[in-house]
Order: structure tokens, then sequence, then C-alpha cells
């Protein structure tokens, strides 16, 4: 009886999300100015609904500030399970249906005091557009290189989090200790460097870097991409964990 209920639960929460609306309502892109949409997320305190706008800017303008998300939209194995858990946020006064990880994404990006704005795929972009779709994509490298800062969702945090950023700070400070700051490729982190710096290598949180590394987002083909067009600015979350705050 209980496995009935839970997939009655399930099939209404399908059903409710069928009748809400996939994407928020589109104004047409220029493509002479080379426009993009922008998502402004709305300050709120956390557990409040996110309430969003969309605007246009020009990838040309230099004026046009903002950051874009890189994240996953849900692995194979996690895609029914996104599908069962439906997550609805408000863009432009619409109701709005989006994967639960993209949801909770935006929750911890989501600032209490001041509007963040953001470039997320599946909001700025018309998915059933399939025109706009292509066009976007082909410039995707230019949007990822004019944000200020890329913001790359790993998930939520779980307790090899704060360890693993821990060693990639640790191996970081390493690097820039053996090389200088233009050659960080040649650096060369030797048993014996760690020695230098009274670390003991077997010591280190090697499991916790390897769960970080395993995590869905690391198999998504666009990854190289969106880092490698990157600016040096950027932040890996981990829930409301980032690397320079581990």
């Amino acid at each position: 009886m209980c496995a009935l209920r839970w997939l009655s639960t399930q099939l209404d929460r399908i059903q409710e999300a069928q009748q809400i609306k996939r994407s928020p309502t589109y104004r047409d892109l220029d493509p002479k100015l080379n426009e993009i949409r922008l998502l402004h997320i709305l300050p709120a305190k956390r557990g409040k609904r996110i309430e969003c706008r969309l605007s246009h800017a020009s990838i040309d303008d230099e004026q046009a500030r903002y950051q874009a998300l890189s994240y996953v939209w849900g692995a194979q194995l996690e895609q029914l399970r996104d599908v069962l858990n439906i997550r609805h946020i408000f863009v432009d006064d619409k109701v709005v249906a989006i994967t639960r990880n993209l949801e909770v994404a935006l929750r911890h990006i989501r600032d209490e005091q001041d509007e963040v704005v953001l470039w997320v795929d599946a909001l700025c972009i018309n998915q059933f557009n399939l025109a706009e779709k292509s066009s976007q994509i082909s410039i995707m490298g230019k949007i990822y290189q004019r944000a200020y800062k890329v913001l790359a969702w790993l998930g939520q945090e779980d307790q090899h989090a704060k360890p693993a950023y821990q060693l990639i700070r640790t191996l970081t400070r390493l690097s820039y200790l053996t090389v200088s700051h233009s050659s960080m490729a040649g650096a060369k982190l030797t048993p014996q460097v760690f020695r230098d710096a009274g670390i003991e290598v077997s010591d280190l949180p090697w499991e916790s870097l390897a769960s970080l590394f395993r995590r869905p987002y690391w198999s998504r083909m666009w990854v190289i991409q969106e880092l490698y067009h990157a600016d040096s600015t950027g932040a890996g979350y981990c829930g409301l964990r980032t690397i320079d705050e581990s």
C-alpha cells in the first residue's frame, strides 16, 4: 500500500508539472545585436520562493555584467528522479518548472540583499525555439568568456566537500611554491615538496578529492568548453562552500 501511495503521489506531481509552463514567456532575441537573455534573481531570505526576471543584453556590450552558471542538467540515472522532483520558480511573475538540481543551485547562489544577474542555459535560451537554440549554442564560448565570473555548481555539500576543497587549496599553494606564476603548468609536486612543507602525503584526504571528481558534473561534455572559456575569476560550489571559503 505504501508503494502504491508513493507512486500515486509521484504521478500527481508529474501531472501537475505538465500543467505548469516549462519555460518563461520569451521575447525574440535580436541577432543583429548579438543579444542574449540574462536571469535576474531577486534578493530574498533562505527558504523563500525563488523569483526572477529576464532581460536582454548584447554580448558585445562591455557594460553587461553577469555571472554564468556551469552545472549538470541531470545524469541519465537521475533524470527520472528530477522529473519526479520538479521544482517551481517564478520568472516574470509566471510559474516555471525546472529541475531539482537547478533549483537548488539558484537557491544557493541567490543573495539576501542584492540582485544576482546570471546566465543559465535552461532559462536564458528558449529551448523550444530550435533556430534560437542553435544560434545561442554557437556563441556559448563567448557567453562564458564575457561573464565576469563562472560558477561551477558541483552539487550539494557532503562529508567529502570540505576536505576535498582544503586539499585543492593545499595543492595549489604548493604548486605556487615550486614554480613561477607564469609557468604553473610546469609544477611538479614530488614527495620531497610535501616533505619540505611538513606534510605527510598519506595523511591527505585523497579519497575525498576522488569523490569530488566522481560527481556527475564532470561527466558533461560541455564542462571543458565552459571552463576553458571562463575568465580566471571563477568559483566551484558544493552547497554553500566554495574553494576560497573552505
